[in-house]
């Protein structure tokens, strides 16, 4: 556990003013000029926890921001991302989402959806029952689709230092498909053949 870790600890045990001064003394810039405003604007200088959180999230998740995120949050998807940036963008956003990720198995459900199709079907027959199940099974289907696709690189490879044929037919000058009525040749990859 890191050091971050017991100062979450030892911050939940705070009690609400401290946790406000605590949190006070993290802003800075634009953030702490505007709660010094507020402290001048509040009568009695002080504010709960609750507060503060509510004065701090009116000011910094306008409603076009909360729509913004809701966007971000129902449009996100692996594509080319690894599972684990895909899952640190998903925990990101879930912040602001607690009404899709407070149930842990709607949380999973929601990641599962997000997932890159290939692995999104090997997780669903897996039947993981938890979020953090559900990650874990597609880190491991990633890592397996990562050792498959060195390993044909690297057959591939091998294929190609051999003397391997080219897939794709290559013409040489003069001799496109249909130029000289013939069926093009198709010449061995190494160069030493050509």
């Amino acid at each position: 556990r890191g050091l971050g870790d017991v100062y979450k600890r030892q911050i939940l045990k705070s009690t609400d003013a401290e946790k406000v001064d605590c949190a006070v003394h993290l802003l800075q810039g634009p953030a702490a000029d505007w709660w010094a405003v507020e402290l001048i604007q509040k009568t009695d200088g002080k504010h709960t926890w609750k507060q503060f959180k509510e004065v701090f999230h009116a000011h910094y998740f306008t409603p076009t921001q909360k729509k913004a995120y809701v966007m971000q949050f129902m449009n996100l998807r692996q594509a080319r991302q690894t599972v684990t940036e895909y899952e640190a963008e998903f925990s990101r956003l879930s912040r602001f989402m607690p009404q899709f990720t407070t149930e842990d198995k709607d949380r999973a459900e929601r990641f599962l959806d997000g997932l890159h199709v290939s692995i999104m079907k090997l997780v669903a027959t897996m039947n993981p029952t938890t979020y953090a199940e559900t990650v874990a099974c597609a880190l491991r289907i990633e890592a397996i689709e990562n050792i498959e696709k060195r390993s044909a690189d690297r057959k591939r490879d091998r294929t190609d230092q051999m003397g391997g044929f080219v897939k794709k037919p290559f013409f040489r000058t003069g001799q496109g498909a249909g130029s000289s009525g013939s069926a093009p040749k198709l010449y061995p990859k190494n160069p030493r053949f050509i």
